[in-house]
């Protein structure tokens, strides 16, 4: 047996030096990145857009309790849900040439609406959904919702098949009714109240989808 240590040499690698991606590597991430894309983007959309829903729903709520307390402040009287012409207060206003006004002029409008001392909000007024300003025929269109002919929305006269209420004791069974929904007016705005024939069964205004 030597009595002299052994002593091994180990060769020095350079720690400095970086290994770079294959070109195989690199097309392998990006697939794999394409992948998760596609498989999530279609949730993402969907939960963006249950997002929008909520918004949408807690603007109804909002118009609706603003609807509320103006009858509670007017001697019971239902703001009127016309806005071009009505027997009552309208609840917002249209531009004159509403079909050609801006988007800004008809904000500044609908802040001249009887509703809108309740409802200081110009976003409470549209669904975060309506994509009508994306449209030619459309393109002017901002106000996404509509109060309903029956409720104070159209003439006293019967025109539309409609008696509509004035006062909120007129309405009867009010649990079971609705004021405010989104509309998708074919004039490119939303011109007055949601309207339809309802002993002829026919439709008038379509509503959003």
């Amino acid at each position: 047996m030597s009595l002299f240590p052994t002593f091994f040499f180990v060769e020095r690698k350079d720690t400095n030096e970086k290994k770079a991606f294959t070109l195989i590597e690199l097309l392998v991430v990006i697939a794999i990145i394409a992948i998760l894309m596609a498989i999530l983007m279609p949730a993402l959309r969907i939960a963006r857009e249950q997002g929008r829903g909520i918004s949408c729903r807690g603007n109804v709520k909002t118009l609706t309790l603003a609807w509320f307390m103006y009858k509670d402040e007017n001697d019971d009287k239902l703001v009127g849900g016309h806005p071009p012409a009505t027997s009552q207060a309208p609840w917002v206003l249209n531009a004159p040439s509403a079909g050609d006004a801006s988007i800004e002029e008809k904000k500044e409008y609908i802040k001249q609406g009887y509703l809108w001392p309740y409802v200081k909000n110009i976003g409470a007024y549209r669904c975060p959904s309506d994509r009508r300003n994306n449209s030619l025929q459309h393109k002017y269109a901002y106000r996404t919702y509509s109060i309903a002919g029956g409720m104070c929305g159209v003439d006293p006269d019967g025109a539309w098949e409609i008696l509509p209420c004035i006062k909120y004791s007129d309405i009867k069974n009010p649990s079971t009714k609705y004021v405010f929904l989104a509309e998708c007016d074919p004039r490119g705005y939303n011109a007055g109240s949601w309207v339809m024939y309802p002993k002829s069964e026919q439709w008038v205004d379509p509503f959003a989808v």
